[in-house]
């Protein structure tokens, strides 16, 4: 590139980071892997850090929809302050985006219809006509007053944000030259969605001035966190959006380290400062090592495991169970504190996909164990378990100490288990997603009727309803596999999973025998939460096992009903046999659940507030009523295989 246009591009708003004019013409190494020309004294990646501090910071995130619930989190969050900064995110939204759902509802935006983006909170002249304005100023409403507990309890704030987040068609209609890339997933949307291309000047121009409002809203703002190609947002060109490499031509060899730059550059524009900034998202190598190079050292990318330079904690959380705290997982992450890297502790009390938040007797439990090891840290497992036994003695008393902590390294047991082993077996994806929950487990089901199948088959993440209806294993438009068992092989059981249910309930009754000293109901409640999260996993289990059942026996189930050899069978067909185990098994299982939920384990599930807000990663308000439409649905069909499979003659 010549002087004069390099020079050029710079006054554009196009460069790369303020500089000399010395710098800019200096010519660095450029990369291996990308062959891209970084900007700095040397061609070597910097060592990312934050800004130096007298303290670390503790960044706390809650989805909340009313200043109550933020007041709730942030005065437990306050205890933290001794040890550190603490800044509360500001992002939630005052409910669900429903103007992004086109007509006839679309799985991808449901995904997206409650995650933060510039647009949904800050106006813009270009933007504001084609937006919600009614949902943008209840949201605008909701941070200013969360923004106000900050103040009044004297902590900073953060702030996480989806760029460059999906417009509206009608925007691009009239703003052609504004279109970026498709950053919607082909498998799972119903209609396409495009961002704006951040490499024009003028869409670096709006985030500038949406940014500014920002700025005004939150004026302790310490830390922004930026997510792209994923979930409604991605950049022109990245290797990873998921309809392949996209966006205009003009900046097609634009590589992800000048594009990046230019985002912080306009972030910086509107800020008139500069924040911590967290890049999340999902890149390819080559992006990951040219991106830090175009950066300073108050920019951190996160790498998507082995991060050296944050440690992340919070209560368990697999939607929609609630209320589960691993104190031994938290102690474990917290080990890394002592480590003169770390910067800072992101505390999650967010549910899946920012549907809502934990439970607060959860998460306060979360800061007493920060507490505890702030206070005294603890590393090493003997260290770890002392430090544990301590705290155990704090909330049930001298006599039940040694009784909850053997219940809480069981509880960590399971979990472990449940995450080496059956790592897919997620309840937010299956249990909630595919709504294994609640939707009948039955041979055929196609056989159902519409009226049957309409309390949850609109709610399946599936952009084909014959999928949704017919393959169990359809997770996302991929095909679900449980890694640990054959499918030809004769029994599709999954032994793995019955040692995970035992694992749970055993955890679940050491927890209930506590007695009724201190937070002994807290954990009661916990126990609660592990015994309905074992039902889900066998769930999950009895829907992957009849899938594959019925994978093997799918063209005698298409064809026409059979009757059966009129000679003597002690077991007639086999795999009749099991779909009739592992449905008995799903028939119990769901009774189990409903006895559960209604002696009061409805507090420890999160589900939608109304009926109109249930969607795919929000199970109903009548949860127990559609559990017990699933079980009258089951008898009805319990004997669907039997024109097709033969039952024994004995």
């Amino acid at each position: 590139m010549s002087k004069n246009v390099y020079e050029n591009a710079v006054s554009r708003g196009m460069g790369i980071l303020p500089m000399s004019r010395r710098a800019i013409l200096a010519r660095p190494r450029t990369t291996k892997s990308t062959g891209e020309t970084p900007v700095g004294r040397t061609g070597r990646m910097p060592v990312p850090r934050f800004h130096t501090r007298s303290k670390r910071v503790f960044v706390v995130t809650a989805t909340v929809r009313n200043e109550k619930d933020f007041g709730v989190f942030a005065a437990q969050a306050a205890r933290l302050k001794r040890f550190g900064r603490v800044e509360m995110g500001l992002h939630s939204l005052s409910g669900k985006t429903f103007s992004d759902i086109p007509e006839g509802g679309s799985p991808w935006h449901e995904y997206t219809a409650c995650l933060s983006a510039m647009r949904k909170f800050f106006d813009d002249p270009k933007v504001s006509p084609f937006v919600d304005r009614p949902h943008v100023r209840r949201n605008r409403r909701l941070l200013s007053a969360c923004a106000k507990v900050v103040k009044r309890l004297r902590l900073g704030s953060a702030f996480t944000v989806h760029v460059p987040f999906f417009m509206s068609e009608e925007f691009f209609r009239r703003h052609p030259r504004l279109r970026g890339p498709r950053v919607d997933h082909p498998r799972r949307s119903r209609q396409e969605a495009w961002a704006m291309c951040l490499d024009m000047p003028e869409s670096q121009d709006i985030l500038a001035n949406m940014v500014r409002q920002l700025a005004r809203a939150a004026p302790d703002l310490g830390t922004l966190t930026i997510m792209t190609n994923d979930a409604g947002s991605g950049m022109c060109w990245n290797d990873w959006l998921y309809s392949g490499p996209n966006g205009p031509v003009h900046c097609r060899n634009v590589g992800a380290g000048p594009r990046v730059a230019r985002i912080v550059q306009a972030i910086d524009r509107g800020m008139g400062r500069k924040l911590d900034i967290h890049l999340i998202g999902n890149f390819s190598q080559q992006e990951r090592d040219a991106i830090p190079l175009y950066q300073d050292d108050r920019f951190y990318l996160h790498r998507g495991g082995g991060e050296k330079h944050i440690v992340q904690v919070g209560a368990f959380m697999d939607n929609p169970v609630l209320g589960i705290v691993n104190p031994l997982e938290i102690l474990k992450a917290m080990e890394r504190w002592n480590d003169p890297e770390v910067r800072k502790v992101l505390i999650n009390f967010s549910t899946n996909y920012s549907r809502g938040h934990n439970k607060p007797d959860a998460t306060l439990k979360v800061i007493e164990i920060l507490e505890a090891f702030l206070a005294a840290p603890a590393c090493g497992t003997l260290e770890r378990l002392k430090l544990l036994r301590r705290l155990c003695e704090g909330w049930v008393g001298a006599s039940s100490a040694a009784a909850l902590l053997e219940a809480l390294v069981a509880m960590d047991e399971a979990l472990a288990y449940r995450q080496a082993v059956l790592g897919r077996f997620s309840a937010n994806y299956l249990g909630v997603s595919l709504r294994y929950i609640t939707r009948p487990l039955v041979a055929i089901p196609e056989n159902l009727a519409p009226a049957e199948e309409s309390y949850f088959l609109p709610h399946v993440f599936n952009v084909r309803q014959s999928e949704a209806r017919s393959d169990y294993l359809d997770l996302h438009g991929g095909r679900l596999t449980a890694g640990t068992v054959s499918e030809a092989a004769p029994s599709p059981r999954i032994r793995e999973l019955d040692r995970l249910c035992s694992l749970l309930r055993d955890a679940a009754e050491q927890l209930g025998r506590l007695g009724s000293r201190g937070d002994a109901g807290f954990f009661a409640r916990m126990g609660v939460s592990l015994r309905i999260y074992a039902c889900i996993m066998r769930s999950i289990g009895n829907f992957y096992s009849v899938q594959v059942i019925r994978d093997r026996n799918k063209a005698r189930f298409a064809g026409a009903e059979q009757i059966p050899g009129k000679v003597a069978s002690w077991t007639g067909d086999n795999d009749l046999q099991m779909l009739n185990e592992f449905m008995r098994e799903e028939l119990d299982n769901t009774a189990e659940l409903i006895d559960i939920l209604q002696s009061g384990g409805m507090s420890q599930v999160q589900v939608a507030p109304t009926a109109e807000q249930e969607d795919t990663f929000l199970l109903g308000p009548d949860l127990i009523a559609q559990l017990k439409k699933k079980r009258h649905i089951m008898r009805r069909h319990w004997k669907d295989a039997e024109r097709y499979l033969a039952t024994p003659h004995k």
